[in-house]
């Protein structure tokens, strides 16, 4: 949920993710359905911030951090890896024509630079 200013309104956030706690099995937020490159970057780590602290480790938290080309995901994951989501979501790189090989190539460059729990 967004303010007009494209803020995040993060006490209607912390309604959503508390009414959902009882019956999910984890929480995806800025997830793989364009979401992320729409937010600002701000507004991505401030709704990431607010349900992982919303959630309290209650479930697992699953983080989006996937965007148009590796170097932009990279950096995505650089500005996540301190807010303590259980995952962090790679998309493969979308929008721009990559060629065959430009998902191995972009999972692989991913897989070699980062160590702590990915979903592809």
């Amino acid at each position: 949920p967004l303010d007009p200013l494209e803020r995040v309104r993060t006490e209607t956030l912390q309604d959503h993710v508390e009414a959902l706690l009882p019956d999910v099995d984890g929480i995806f937020v800025t997830g793989s359905s364009g979401e992320l490159p729409w937010l600002s970057q701000e507004a991505a780590a401030q709704a990431a911030r607010t349900v992982i602290a919303q959630v309290a480790a209650r479930v697992p938290v699953y983080l989006g951090v996937g965007d148009t080309s590796t170097a932009r995901t990279l950096a995505r994951i650089d500005d996540a890896s301190t807010l303590g989501a259980s995952y962090l979501v790679v998309a493969p790189p979308f929008y721009y024509p990559v060629g065959p090989a430009g998902p191995v190539r972009h999972s692989t460059t991913i897989l070699d630079r980062w160590a702590l729990p990915l979903v592809l």
